[in-house]
This record gives structure tokens, sequence and C-alpha cells, in this order.
């Protein structure tokens, strides 16, 4: 109730310094308002630039968008262009995926990991693959460097897939694979697990594979695939998923690896962007519908 006192009473200084504003003011004018009442920076709490190095000004208004039309630029959720969200009620009927990025040790090291957190309500998984998977080696072969030897879970076999994810119900947990190159044949023995302990692909909860390349050669150097077949082998998990499992999200294009790498902002994201792009168009091409 004080909160709602607060706001409907005010003082009679308050209430004429309101009735001097007269009518609602224009963005021009609310624009040159809010500037004249902001105090200037000081040089000692200058903001510092943005990593983008695209100027910030200090007030925004409608005249900013430049004929911006909220019917076709903005949308409703839901709906195209999805700039309020991909579902119409987002996160208020159901809350945001949480898991913790996870893999180390023996597949069946992870897969206890993997149980202590459901259990501690998380409610997706992340499998962080090794390093060597991302490079399409085995884990018998001699590791390149210290680093690929002591990174995440090695899964080389449809056994160690089993491991991984023994006692875990593939139609309930939402279930993330790192992988990047591989990650077409890491799908397969998966779907060949799931299929083998009796679960339905068409049941399957929405989750993301990562299987661009990209993303991992640019900041990485780890290149497996040449781009065109590269290009190629990602339709065709496209195409496979669209025809089998049609709630999972087949690729997973990511731009942060390349900001860690010392991109800017400016290019990393419209690289990443077009990357999409390209993918949108080579499936175009093969007939499916987008």
């Amino acid at each position: 109730m004080g909160v709602f006192a607060r706001r409907k009473f005010r003082t009679e200084e308050q209430s004429e310094e309101c009735a001097d504003h007269g009518p609602p003011l224009t963005d021009t004018a609310a624009r040159n308002a809010g500037s004249a009442r902001t105090p200037p920076l000081r040089p000692d709490h200058n903001r510092p630039p943005p990593v983008s190095s695209v100027p910030i000004d200090a007030l925004y208004t409608a005249e900013s968008l430049n004929g911006f039309d909220p019917e076709t630029d903005l949308g409703y959720p839901g709906q195209y262009p999805f700039a309020r969200g991909v579902h119409a009620s987002m996160y208020r009927s159901r809350l945001w995926t949480m898991r913790q990025f996870a893999g180390f040790g023996s597949p069946r090291d992870t897969n206890q990991r993997f149980k202590f957190l459901l259990e501690k309500g998380q409610d997706g998984l992340s499998t962080a693959f090794d390093l060597r998977r991302s490079w399409d080696s085995t884990a018998t072969i001699h590791a390149r460097s210290a680093r690929l030897a002591g990174s995440d879970v090695a899964v080389d076999t449809l056994d160690d897939m089993a491991d991984l994810y023994d006692g875990i119900d593939l139609e309930k947990v939402l279930v993330s694979m790192t992988i990047n190159a591989p990650a077409a044949i890491v799908m397969a023995f998966y779907l060949a697990n799931a299929q083998d302990r009796g679960f339905d692909w068409r049941q399957f909860c929405a989750a993301p594979s990562r299987t661009t390349s990209s993303r991992s050669f640019t900041p990485r150097t780890s290149f497996v695939f040449p781009p065109e077949p590269h290009v190629r082998l990602v339709a065709d998990v496209i195409e496979f998923c669209a025809q089998h499992v049609p709630q999972w999200n087949s690729v997973s294009i990511s731009g942060y690896h390349i900001r860690e790498a010392g991109s800017t902002p400016r290019r990393s994201w419209p690289s990443r962007l077009a990357d999409g792009f390209h993918y949108v168009d080579v499936c175009l091409a093969r007939g499916l519908d987008v």
C-alpha cells in the first residue's frame, strides 16, 4: 500500500512542477531535455569506449531508430522476425535450460558427473568432448600436445556412448553436444545408442549440436574437412534431422570463440551470421523448407 501511496500522492511542489511541463514532449524535445538535465561527466569519470568501437549516445528515443516499423521489424513473440523470442510465452511458461559444460576422464566418470548435476536440479546436459574429437583423432592415437591429452571426455566407440549416458532419460533430458567437425559421427553414436535403449528419435528434446567446424577453425585452427565438403556434411545433418529427428537443433553457430581469440564484435558477429546465411542458402537449394 505504501508503494501505491507514494506514487499517488505528490507534494504541492511536485504537482506544480508536473503542471509546468505542459503537453507531452516530442522525441527531439525529450532528448534535448534529458541532455540538459544530465550533468557532464568529469574527465576522470569518462566512460571507456565500448569494445565494438561504436559510439554510444547518452539517450535513445524512437527517432533514433530511423524509420523503425514495430509491425515488421519487431513483430510479436513467437512470430517472424522473432525479435521478441521464438516462443509466444517464452520464459513465462518455461524457464531456460540450465546446464553446466561437463566432461572429463572416462565416459563412466563423466556419467557420474552428469547424474550428480541432474540430482542437484540441472535440467539439461552439455557434453564436453575432448579436443582430439574436434581434430578427428581417436584417443588411442598419441596426443599431439599436453593440451589435447588432458581435456574433456573421450568417446571413440558406441560402447563409450552407452557408458556416457547410461541411466539418463534421453527423451526428457536435453543433451547438448559440443563437438564441431565430427558432430555427424558422434550424433550417429548418440542416435544408435538411443535406438538400442528403445527411445523414439522423434520424442527427443530440442538439443543443440555444434555441427559447424568454422567456429573452431578460426580461433583455434583445428581443421578437419575442407570448407565445401564440410558445408555439404552440415546440410546432410540438417536434412536428416528434419526428416527423422525433427526436434533436434541440427546446427549451432557460435561467435564468442572468435571474440576470445582477439576479434572485435564488428568482425566476429558478421562472420557468424554469414555462416548461418550460407547454411540456409544451401538447404534452400536442396529444396528444404526453411
